[in-house]
């Protein structure tokens, strides 16, 4: 039964809300003020809140803007109420993160209707948030589970000054297992470690594959001797060999450890450096690691490479790969992705993984950004001048949204280049856009207005709010690859697409599907209705002077089979 909570200071509204909506089939929940109200969802966790603009002491306003800091409770759609329609009130209430919002009298049938669409959306970000929080091969949480709960502890420290432990696991020579047995004894490997490693742990421990070879374990209310017994614990509970098929191996394990808020206050710096003290362990071959501001110094390749990297960009080293995305309705190319390269004197082609990080930590990131935006508008614009009507996809990091100067200098380099504006699609992150919604929603609108389109990137691996997320100007949404890759042979992959795709139509998006590498994928896309499609199935990504033969080429014919000989 969907659970609705009715918050207002007048007795009266809320029994009159309470019996309206129970006659309709809602359990309800009541309280008459905003502190009341903010316990009550913690505990009951509602499908919906109806909430009173005007109480006294903590008004709905800042009732709600404390539900959307909590990554727990703001998937929840907030509802405001009022006794007049005001339209300062509306954006008040929008911006602060509500859902809809309703007058008073109330209207029953209204009030009904506006509870069954938010439950409805509730009950879509529901569904894709539990398939795509947990890992399917192993059965523990995933990365972004973890993550949600490590935002959790953040923000419960602010209130309560708590403390815990980060630590992540890694196994060493893992690579050898699957090279020297196969995949599928490694699969069967990480599957036995999902007992082990929680008979090692509290119960409200959570352990979470990463990905990979790679753990996480958040340990609430641990101090440093505790995290270290832990970890001593994990590292005893390896030891026994793994047995497959008759084999049996032993495997190593390293594992860093990072304490909040010794090492850090927010999740991405807790991360990091519990990476650091992990590879730190792995060197020293100690078996585990706690983090030290030593072990970040002692990494001469990543100085070394941040050095390249600044020269790098001004040298000329970068280039831009253009994948195609194939309309799937069409089978047309119309739309390319930049993918940036980089060509190192000395260690040849370096792929955006190996350095993007690293550009965003040392403050390259914005002139990279600069370099990629204007080398794809001016190539598009080239494209365009040939008679090759291809819009072009620039992806962003999330910093890139807090920089007060990134609507001027795409209109700046929008006129320079020469390039229409509606060539240009930034995709972005969602939590690039959830992290400052107020912000994002600002810079989104402008370059929007202007008429850039807008894509949310690797959507489903995050936690966007569906109330943020419909009232941004986005275009479409872009369904992650780590879902796409293998839905023609697991159904959890395949029903967090269906649903992404569903969610995407409903909001009136494109949908985008990324990491397209075979037949069946294919297939099983254009049948749930994805409108585009990419990845190495029809084409890897091509150097700018490849693009126009290919187009050629893969005109010829409608079946993505005659594509898939341009890999």
């Amino acid at each position: 039964m969907t659970k609705v909570l009715v918050v207002d200071d007048v007795a009266d509204n809320v029994k009159l809300l309470a019996y309206e909506l129970a006659d309709q089939g809602y359990d309800t929940i009541e309280a008459s003020n905003g502190p009341q109200a903010l316990e009550l969802a913690k505990a009951e966790r509602p499908d919906v809140i109806l909430l009173d603009i005007m109480m006294p002491g903590m008004d709905g306003i800042e009732v709600c803007r404390r539900l959307k800091v909590d990554p727990i409770l703001e998937p929840i759609p907030v509802i405001m109420v009022s006794a007049r329609e005001r339209e300062e009130d509306v954006i008040r209430g929008l911006d602060a993160g509500a859902y809809d919002y309703i007058t008073k009298p109330f209207n029953s049938q209204i009030v009904a209707a506006r509870v069954r669409s938010a439950a409805r959306a509730k009950g879509a970000h529901d569904q894709i948030a539990i398939l795509a929080t947990t890992d399917s091969l192993t059965g523990l949480p995933n990365r972004n589970r973890l993550q949600e709960h490590l935002a959790c502890c953040v923000a419960s420290d602010r209130e309560n000054d708590k403390f815990f432990a980060l630590l992540l696991l890694d196994l060493d020579r893992f690579k050898e297992i699957n090279d020297t047995f196969g995949h599928h004894y490694g699969d069967a490997v990480l599957r036995e470690l999902n007992p082990r490693l929680s008979t090692a742990v509290r119960g409200h421990d959570t352990v979470a594959r990463l990905g990979g070879d790679e753990f996480g374990i958040l340990l609430p209310g641990v101090d440093r001797s505790g995290a270290v017994r832990t970890a001593e614990r994990l590292l005893a509970s390896l030891e026994r060999p793994f047995v497959v098929e008759g084999q049996s191996v032993e495997i190593g394990t390293s594992i860093g450890i990072a304490l909040y808020p010794e090492h850090g206050r927010d999740p991405a710096t807790l991360m990091k450096r519990a990476d650091v003290a992990m590879y730190a362990s792995k060197r020293a071959r100690s078996g585990h690691a706690v983090y030290t501001a030593r072990q970040s110094d002692l990494n001469p390749e990543r100085l070394t490479l941040i050095s390249d990297l600044r020269r790098g960009i001004g040298e000329g080293q970068l280039l831009l790969h253009y994948q195609p995305k194939v309309d799937l309705a069409t089978m047309r190319t119309t739309k390319v992705e930049a993918l940036v390269r980089w060509l190192h004197p000395r260690e040849g082609l370096i792929m955006p993984d190996q350095f993007i990080p690293q550009a965003e930590q040392m403050r390259l990131i914005k002139p990279l950004t600069l370099w990629v935006l204007e080398t794809a508008l001016a190539q598009c614009r080239a494209w365009h001048e040939a008679g090759i009507d291809l819009d072009v996809a620039v992806n962003l990091v999330p910093d890139s949204l807090q920089d007060s100067e990134l609507v001027s200098t795409i209109a700046d380099l929008l006129k320079s280049s020469g390039a229409a504006p509606d060539w240009l699609t930034l995709e972005i992150t969602e939590s690039a856009m959830m992290s400052d919604p107020a912000h994002a929603r600002s810079a989104l609108k402008r370059l929007h207005a202007m008429g850039v389109k807008i894509a949310i990137d690797d959507f489903g691996t995050g936690y966007s709010s569906l109330a943020h997320l419909k009232d941004l100007p986005v275009d479409e949404v872009k369904v992650d690859r780590s879902f796409v890759k293998d839905m023609s042979l697991n159904d959890r992959d395949a029903c967090i697409v269906r649903t992404v795709i569903d969610l995407g139509h409903n909001l009136g998006l494109h949908v985008v599907a990324e990491g397209v590498e075979d037949s069946p994928t294919h297939a099983l896309l254009t049948s749930l209705g994805s409108d585009i499609a990419q990845g190495y199935y029809y084409s890897r990504p091509l150097p700018a002077t490849d693009i126009p033969d290919w187009i050629r080429r893969s005109t010829k014919s409608l079946a993505p089979v005659g594509m898939a000989s341009q890999r």
